[in-house]
């Protein structure tokens, strides 16, 4: 309105200092400019605390409080109308790549997201001052996907991946949703791990419409064998990703990794595959055992050695955290000090860069706090526990509800137990399809 009347405003981009205080979120950080780390809401390079349940998002950020490291309180609670769904899912990114992490949330049940970018306007506010919540897309799918060749010809038609499930488990559908960048444009795509074994992406690489372009999956790539899929159902098989992140920046990719489920014969083995090729395993055929399906694969930029492609690591269910490295020539597994601090089931695991150094930390959200090991351990003394080293932060979450960091994680209980507890479910419940309990297990049953 103001330059409608003829009066203009500077406004600098990333410098929110040296502009005028009218001046739009989007005129200072332009989407498309670069995204954020993860769980950066903040733009401080550094990632935050984050907290989600189905109506509620509460954020502890690194830039602010009183504490050397910024944590320690609820800094932004914000509330909106629970998704009416079966299952829904969080995933914290910066979808916009407007350098500040945005609100998904992924309705498994209809195939459809939900986005609420994140402003400059609700940090300085704290919040929205009361006002509803009002999503700023809702991303839903068709019916019908189809899938073309760069020169136009349809390669295929399909309908559109909707979890369910069915009274035979092995044919339920199950998905694990990734906000990812996939395509390379250094802009995240939205995609989902499917059980029928195809990793099927929605980029907006063609064009680069960062706000439209979405809601047709482009292509999608087969992450699991017809062989794996004869042995056990693919949702049976934990998945993750992480970025290939090249030291001098021309190219960067996408790897998957997968890991064989406990009671097949190669039990434990983590595959590595290239999202450009998924025939590779970056591994090849790496003898370390990463445990059943109760220990949970998170992958991280944890080993100076290999920092640009990412190692896997692990985190049982009994505290301990492992990762390998190029230097073990990924044949050994190695615990992160201190030792078994990480909790069980209740400590839901996260990997991110809270101390902003660049390489991936372990944290998790316990009932009754955070508990984080950052990697460069010269910084925040003063905020670390002199006995471990280890930031606890007394930030608390409910356990009747599901509450999980911004994001979920494959994996929990083992395959043996999820099948007793989807058998017990039959016995009690004939004819009323099982649910499938197989990550995040520990909110599932209280």
């Amino acid at each position: 309105a103001l330059r409608n009347d003829g009066i203009g405003l500077v406004c600098k981009k990333f410098n929110p200092v040296d502009s005028h205080p009218s001046c739009p979120h989007t005129e200072i950080y332009p989407a498309g400019t670069g995204a954020a780390p993860d769980l950066d809401f903040d733009s401080d390079g550094r990632a935050d605390l984050v907290q989600w349940t189905n109506g509620t998002w509460k954020l502890d950020l690194s830039g602010y409080g009183t504490a050397e490291d910024g944590f320690g309180g609820w800094d932004i609670e914000l509330s909106h109308a629970p998704i009416d769904a079966k299952w829904v899912a969080p995933y914290v990114e910066d979808l916009n790549a407007d350098s500040f992490c945005d609100f998904i949330v992924y309705d498994k049940e209809h195939s459809t997201w939900y986005v609420k970018y994140m402003t400059s306007e609700i940090l300085m506010n704290q919040g929205l001052n009361g006002q509803p919540w009002i999503w700023d897309q809702v991303i839903s799918y068709d019916q019908t996907t189809n899938y073309y060749e760069p020169d136009g010809d349809l390669i295929e038609s399909e309908n559109t991946w909707t979890d369910t499930r069915e009274l035979d488990p092995n044919l339920s559908q199950y998905s694990r949703p990734y906000v990812l960048d996939v395509g390379g444009d250094e802009i995240p795509d939205l995609t989902v791990a499917c059980s029928d074994g195809y990793w099927r992406v929605d980029t907006d690489i063609d064009g680069h419409q960062v706000y439209g372009g979405l809601g047709d999956y482009d292509f999608k790539i087969k992450y699991l064998t017809d062989a794996q899929l004869a042995q056990a159902p693919g949702w049976a098989y934990p998945t993750a990703a992480f970025p290939f992140i090249p030291a001098n920046g021309n190219y960067k990719s996408l790897y998957m990794y997968v890991k064989v489920p406990d009671g097949l014969p190669e039990a434990g083995q983590v595959i590595v595959m290239p999202t450009s090729n998924p025939s590779i395993d970056m591994l090849d055929g790496s003898p370390v055992d990463f445990g059943g399906n109760d220990s949970v694969l998170l992958p991280g930029r944890f080993d100076a050695g290999d920092d640009e492609h990412g190692v896997p690591a692990i985190k049982d269910q009994f505290g301990g955290w492992f990762y390998t490295t190029v230097a073990s020539d990924y044949s050994a597994l190695l615990q992160v000090p201190p030792g078994d601090i990480y909790g069980g089931t209740e400590c839901h695991p996260i990997v991110a860069d809270f101390d902003g150094d660049g390489f991936s930390d372990q944290a998790v959200m316990c009932p009754d706090e955070w508990r984080i090991m950052y990697s460069d351990l010269g910084i925040f003394p003063n905020d670390r526990s002199q006995v471990d080293q280890v930031r606890y932060v007394g930030l608390e979450y409910d356990t009747t509800a599901l509450s999980l960091p911004g994001r979920g994680y494959a994996g929990g209980i083992t395959y043996e137990y999820a099948q007793q507890l989807i058998e017990a479910f039959q016995y009690l419940y004939p004819g009323v399809p099982p649910p499938i309990p197989i990550d995040a297990i520990y909110v599932a049953t209280h």
